[in-house]
């Protein structure tokens, strides 16, 4: 059943935290034509035909329907995209989006603006199974008989990975965290979704954008989905 992950995939996240930088809000105007309007732009305004902004002073590129959106603040460049049935883009689209987001965020947005003091880059695969056994599994291994009257249930932990280089480069302190998040909601009864936030952490910070290795550390993300996400759903869910 797991075999091809990626047909179980409903969405993506891709983000890069960075120390404030106040130039991300007062540059938000070339920003928008830099995602919206540069020549071959993947993001368009229409995949994004909306603006909004928040009291949090986010600023937001969005579409209501699909609920795709790009998400900037002082600290944050975040793309979240939605796959699937009346959405914009489907999983076959994956190696597009990456390529897009490194070229107008990494290598546009963020080195444009001279963003300095990277502290970490994330990505997070969103999986949604409809498998009963699975789910029933899921159920009974985390609430054992008590299951007839559970309507919610989430289960969120973390898995610290360290660096090879932190382990031989002095002073360098460079780690990995994965975050599983698997919940079951009574809204959508016969679907366990699952989340895999993988992320890397830079001690010391990078200096700039450019520093930032996206397609090694994108290669990185893939092979852990493929084998140790992988062993884990079919060691811990033995029944399905």
């Amino acid at each position: 059943m797991f075999e091809n992950l990626d047909t179980f995939l409903v969405g993506i996240a891709i983000g890069i935290r960075f120390r404030n930088n106040f130039n991300i809000l007062d540059n938000f105007g070339y920003i928008t034509d830099l995602i919206l309007f540069s020549k071959n732009s993947l993001f368009g305004p229409d995949i994004f035909p909306k603006l909004s902004t928040n009291l949090s002073e986010q600023r937001i590129l969005i579409n209501e329907d699909t609920e795709d959106k790009m998400v900037f603040d002082k600290a944050n460049a975040i793309l979240e995209i939605n796959f699937g049935e009346g959405k914009q883009f489907n999983n076959n689209d994956l190696s597009n989006l990456i390529d897009a987001y490194n070229e107008k965020i990494i290598n546009g947005v963020l080195s444009d603006l001279s963003v300095t003091r990277i502290l970490r880059v994330g990505f997070i695969r969103k999986y949604e199974f409809d498998d009963e056994q699975l789910i029933k599994s899921f159920l009974d291994r985390t609430t054992g008989n008590e299951t007839k009257n559970i309507q919610d249930i989430s289960l969120r932990f973390s898995r610290r990975i360290s660096v090879g280089e932190s382990l031989t480069k002095r002073d360098k302190n460079d780690y990995k965290n994965v975050i599983y998040t698997i919940s079951k909601n009574i809204e959508q009864e016969h679907k366990l979704n699952v989340a895999i936030d993988y992320q890397r952490f830079y001690e010391p910070n990078l200096s700039t954008s450019t520093q930032i290795k996206f397609f090694k550390f994108v290669k990185a993300v893939d092979e852990y989905n493929s084998s140790n996400f992988s062993s884990w759903l079919r060691n811990y869910f033995k029944e399905a």
